[in-house]
């Protein structure tokens, strides 16, 4: 889909539909182990999101040029990134990032959990 064909041909707010937060992970769903599996299911529904309401994408590293759809939210679970802080939220004009840790990491990091809950918390403003 050309979204942003469909960007300049709908400018007026009517049209305007939000993108899905988006979640990128490092890897492929079976190649997860089953506490990684259920693990993210656990986080989003702590945001009150459902996994079926985001868009789950698999990057070996953070590329946001090559997210669909413009999302305002990413949560993005893998390798550290130069530049970007883990565990707190990066705000631009277009995005909202939290970089976490790999789940794989978090299913045994009970301080990095604590951690990412925190910063969820303020990026999508959950009480």
């Amino acid at each position: 889909m050309d979204f942003d064909l469909i960007n300049s041909t709908y400018t007026e707010e009517l049209y305007s539909i939000p993108a899905k937060p988006a979640v990128i992970i490092d890897k492929e769903w079976h190649e997860m182990s089953v506490a990684e599996a259920e693990l993210l299911p656990n986080i989003l529904q702590a945001i009150h999101q459902k996994p079926d309401a985001v868009t789950i994408i698999c990057q070996a590293t953070l590329d946001l040029n090559l997210l669909p759809g413009n999302p305002s939210h990413v949560i993005y679970f893998g390798k550290p990134v130069t530049g970007i802080a883990s565990y707190e939220v990066i705000e631009t004009q277009k995005i909202k990032l939290v970089a976490s840790d790999r789940l794989e990491d978090l299913v045994k990091d009970y301080e990095a959990k604590n951690k990412l809950w925190r910063a969820l918390k303020k990026q999508f403003c959950v009480a």
